[in-house]
């Protein structure tokens, strides 16, 4: 994905700006309409923007190259790169690859088996959420409910984002040990926050180190 990668460092700094580039390029690619949505409506880059469209097929063009099928987990790869930097070093924000996530995801549902169509999911730092993308996955799986019904119900995320923190908090929390790096014990607080959101009996599913 290097070209891709460096398609989208070229196109803008600016997060949204690249968040419409991505959203636009999966819908093109994948040939879906959005009639409802207004959320996803926001995101698309039309045909009458001629400068941004251009730019749109330009990125295709480049997606062509280097991605098979641009399915939803290239599309969870490429919403990473949006990640600053700076959320890179205070939450260690890093794509965690498809065995791996299902591999902890299997482990925590198979403990609360039997209870799974009624369970709660949460990622309390789901970055481009592709924890929860899998635990909708393995829920479908194991009750054949439909989608919308798992992701209106069972599925919760909340996303430790520092472009959104004033200059004086990012400078406070820079501070703190675990905040200087993605060092190991950045664990010691995800631990602490994840524990203390645990539903009673609940199950805590992390990849520490």
């Amino acid at each position: 994905m290097s070209n891709i990668f460096k398609y989208l460092k070229s196109y803008s700094t600016q997060p949204n700006e690249v968040d419409r580039l991505i959203i636009s390029a999966f819908l093109l690619k994948n040939k879906i309409t959005v009639h409802k949505n207004e959320f996803l409506k926001a995101f698309v880059i039309q045909e009458n923007q001629k400068l941004e469209y251009s730019k749109l097929t330009n990125f295709i063009s480049i997606i062509d190259k280097e991605i098979e099928i641009l399915n939803i987990e290239e599309l969870i790869k490429l919403f990473e790169f949006v990640v600053s930097p700076a959320d890179r070093i205070i939450n260690g924000a890093i794509y965690t690859p498809l065995n791996i996530r299902d591999f902890i995801i299997k482990q925590s549902f198979h403990s609360k088996r039997g209870t799974i169509a009624n369970s709660k999911i949460a990622d309390i730092a789901c970055g481009c959420g592709g924890f929860l993308y899998s635990s909708a996955k393995q829920i479908k799986k194991q009750t054949n409910k439909a989608y919308s019904e798992i992701f209106r119900k069972q599925i919760f995320g909340l996303n430790v984002c520092a472009r959104n923190l004033s200059d004086e908090i990012k400078l406070s929390l820079q501070n703190w040990s675990v905040c200087k790096s993605g060092n190991p014990d950045l664990y010691i607080p995800f631990f602490q926050i994840g524990i203390e959101n645990l539903a009673e009996n609940g199950v805590l599913g992390f990849i520490t180190k």
